[in-house]
């Protein structure tokens, strides 16, 4: 059993631990391949199944933000193009 641990930092903060972010990386990761569910990776790393949960949240979050992103970046040429014909 691989404990990551030993890999807590505290980090500006008065409670709680701080994982660096290739552990939170690695374990989402491990989860979202498949690998492991987010019980069995708190299990094996020795880290809190809330931390996970919320780690994975995140994760998915910012993943829906960027996709978001990438999709109005893509489509504001288009308005820019429609918008000067129009104005012509």
């Amino acid at each position: 059993m691989e404990k990551l641990t030993e890999q807590k930092t505290n980090q500006s903060k008065t409670y709680g631990n701080s994982y660096p972010l290739s552990v939170k990386q690695k374990v989402v990761s491990e989860i979202k391949s498949g690998a492991f569910s987010n019980r069995s990776a708190a299990k094996r790393y020795g880290i809190s199944r809330n931390t996970i949960n919320s780690w994975v949240i995140e994760d998915s979050l910012l993943t829906f933000k960027l996709s978001n992103l990438r999709e109005e970046v893509m489509a504001k040429p288009v308005e820019w193009v429609f918008r000067s014909k129009l104005n012509r």
